[in-house]
């Protein structure tokens, strides 16, 4: 097969469903077409309006291009947190036939799993007063798996295995697998939708959790921000959504607010107050000043040359900005340094809350009373990014780099605007990020806490080390 008409394919997927194949499976999607136009007595390049024309066939098309991996309780972590805070929380809100989404579901082993759970604590209310569970794919293929129910030995793995004891009750032995109990199977409600392509409206708009793990990697940057836009929307105020926790350092919304407890990394959507139990490390949003309002420092003063401003002690504006971050009562009066850190971390605030607008006037005028240096560049980076414009950010984490090639922030986002179209430069860059984090650790750095929405250095190693794992097996052959 012509490499021009395989690429005309995998290019119409992507468009028409916002999935960038991993190049390690061009190999088997290119097998898969050619067997498919031998069977067909079609020509290579008459084979996409084919599958365009025959539903059937368009479904095995998706089915050869989906990653489809799954299994019961992937990131147990996950599910211990839903049983320990999150559960128990909606319960005492009193919350009236709670909704729980998988966005992603595949063959619906991650849809059951949240069913199971939340059995134990809303089942004996009966199908009226109890809850549902939404599952929703956009591979017809693996949704006709979920809905025959039978489950393989590969549904079980090491990680989630400290909750396999539940499914005991609601999967019973079927030839050489297992089938799902009815009786759970009422709960669930499983449904085709193409999350990039297809409009919520027929789902609710009031949904306390979702799952929506594992897929956002392979999309584009500008199309994380299509569906997450679009998952907030239907996510209730104060609502929980759950990223695989590869995926989180890399996505940001203004909706929704970042969230740690117990070392597991979720969003909240905004708009409701959190309960002081699941209140404990949040990204902190534009309250270092208050809205509007210039940083001290940044206003023009005649008495104090622009010199300078321009002139300040980088590590003490670091310093001083993760100070002011701990503790916004943190106040040094006429400081040049202080005031420099006031303002990097309005900017970095704004950005956040999605004021891009304001943050990029606000970065400007740092730009112009600060010497050129890696934070107002990575700064300036990471506005691009949450702007959706993967190259102007990823020139200016670049640009950061040239300034300190050991500020490993912004290798690490760099790395990520490239994970599609240069898998194998991408593993370099983590790898080099990786080392420059030990270097890190074992010096005891935190100047740039500040900049890390919360996580922490160590979450970032490994972080690197996950994306090394997967790009290796996944993206590169």
């Amino acid at each position: 097969m012509m490499d021009h008409h395989f690429d005309k394919v995998i290019e119409a997927v992507r468009r028409d469903t916002g999935i960038r194949l991993p190049e390690s499976n061009y190999r088997t999607v290119r097998d898969f077409i050619r067997e498919r136009c031998e069977c067909l007595g079609a020509s290579p390049e008459h084979y996409l309006d084919r599958a365009r024309e025959d539903t059937d066939e368009f479904e095995r098309l998706l089915d050869a291009v989906t990653i489809n991996e799954t299994y019961f309780f992937r990131e147990e972590r996950h599910f211990q947190l839903l049983e320990n805070r999150i559960f128990p929380e909606l319960c005492r809100k009193g919350r009236p036939h709670p909704l729980i989404w998988s966005a992603s579901c595949a063959t619906g082993e991650e849809a059951v799993s949240l069913a199971v759970l939340a059995e134990r604590f809303w089942g004996k209310q009966g199908k009226e007063a109890g809850f549902t569970v939404w599952a929703t794919d956009i591979n017809p293929c693996s949704l006709k798996i979920f809905d025959n129910g039978i489950y393989s030995g590969n549904a079980f793995r090491r990680d989630g295995s400290g909750y396999h004891p539940l499914l005991k009750s609601y999967l019973t032995a079927h030839d050489r697998g297992h089938r799902l109990d009815a009786r759970l199977r009422e709960r669930l409600r499983i449904r085709r939708l193409n999350l990039f392509a297809d409009s919520f409206s027929e789902l609710p708009g009031n949904f306390s959790v979702v799952f929506f793990r594992n897929t956002l990697i392979y999309m584009d940057l500008p199309v994380r921000g299509k569906i997450l836009d679009k998952i907030a929307s239907v996510l209730a105020p104060g609502g929980y959504l759950f990223l695989s926790a590869a995926e989180m350092p890399l996505l940001s919304h203004h909706r929704l607010r970042l969230t740690e407890v117990d070392g597991v990394y979720f969003f909240r959507k905004t708009g409701e107050k959190e309960p002081a139990s699941v209140r404990t490390r949040i990204r902190r949003e534009s309250a270092r000043e208050p809205a509007g309002v210039d940083p001290p420092g940044l206003k023009p003063n005649p008495s104090e040359p622009e010199v300078r401003t321009r002139s300040v002690n980088l590590t003490a504006v670091l310093e001083f900005a993760n100070q002011k971050a701990k503790d916004d009562r943190f106040f040094i009066p006429e400081n040049a340094e202080f005031s420099a850190a006031c303002g990097l971390l309005d900017v970095f605030s704004r950005i956040n809350a999605n004021r891009t607008e304001e943050a990029a006037a606000l970065l400007a005028e740092m730009e112009r009373r600060l010497s050129p240096n890696e934070i107002l560049c990575y700064l300036r980076g990471y506005l691009c990014m949450n702007r959706l414009e993967p190259e102007e950010a990823r020139r200016h984490f670049q640009k950061a780099l040239n300034h300190h090639p050991g500020f490993w922030p912004a290798r690490f986002y760099s790395a990520s605007l490239i994970q599609h179209a240069a898998p194998h430069q991408a593993r370099t860059e983590y790898r080099i990020c990786r080392k420059d984090l030990e270097a890190y650790l074992a010096r005891g750095g935190s100047e740039y806490q500040f900049l890390l929405e919360e996580f922490s250095p160590r979450y970032f190693h490994r972080m690197c080390g996950k994306w090394i794992d997967r790009l290796s097996r996944e993206f590169i052959d």
